[in-house]
């Protein structure tokens, strides 16, 4: 088995293990060595029953262990993935897709994806480093993802909608054909998106409509 740290210590880091645990029991795959977290955010020595290792510092020691970076927010992701890239010459961000996912032959799959059980990739998709998929999403053909977006639980996309970097979906987010969602933009829950969304709004409602400026 190969050894594998967890950044973060919240919600998402707890779902991740799960993941993990899933992998684990068809194929015995990652052994998770901890949790990493910035030292500002470590409260606890351990975390659902694994020790906190410390910050990125850690991987100094260990720089062929995997890392999965447990993050919801896709800035801070990338904030972390750059922190450990600059100490590091090749880290091991592994991706991690759950046995009960559907992923089509034809997708194509960058570094560091979290997808999790029921979701559905189908052909021609492209998703790009470090996008969380989360439970029982759908993404159809020839869709693309960019780089740091995160789907929440039940997003829907139909074929080639296009979401760009830093973008956020929230749960049960639908998109018609060909719509393009702006770098980093919001999308509220429950939001059905008929049109373009420019980049860094949120929008939310059915149809989707620009309630302000999305921040980090």
């Amino acid at each position: 088995m190969k050894p594998l740290v967890i950044y973060g210590t919240g919600g998402h880091a707890a779902e991740v293990l799960d993941l993990i645990d899933a992998i684990n029991t068809i194929q015995p795959t990652w052994q998770v060595d901890g949790f990493l977290v910035d030292a500002s955010f470590q409260d606890a020595p351990f975390y659902l029953g694994y020790p906190v290792l410390g910050d990125h510092g850690y991987l100094q020691a260990s720089p062929e262990t995997a890392i999965v970076i447990a993050i919801g927010s896709g800035h801070a992701r990338q904030m972390i993935a750059d922190k450990i890239r600059n100490l590091i010459t090749s880290p091991f961000f592994p991706t991690l897709i759950h046995p009960e996912a559907i992923i089509s032959s034809r997708a194509t799959l960058g570094a560091g994806i979290q997808i999790c059980a029921q979701s559905i990739i189908q052909a021609r998709a492209s998703i790009a480093d470090h996008v969380i998929i989360n439970v029982a999403c759908s993404i159809s053909h020839d869709c693309t993802i960019g780089p740091f977006a995160t789907l929440a639980p039940g997003a829907r996309l139909a074929g080639n909608v296009t979401v760009a970097s830093h973008t956020s979906l929230g749960i049960g987010v639908v998109a018609i054909p060909g719509v393009h969602l702006g770098q980093g933009s919001i999308i509220g829950a429950g939001a059905v998106l008929i049109r373009d969304v420019p980049p860094a709004s949120t929008v939310a409602g059915n149809p989707a409509t620009r309630i302000g400026t999305a921040t980090r």
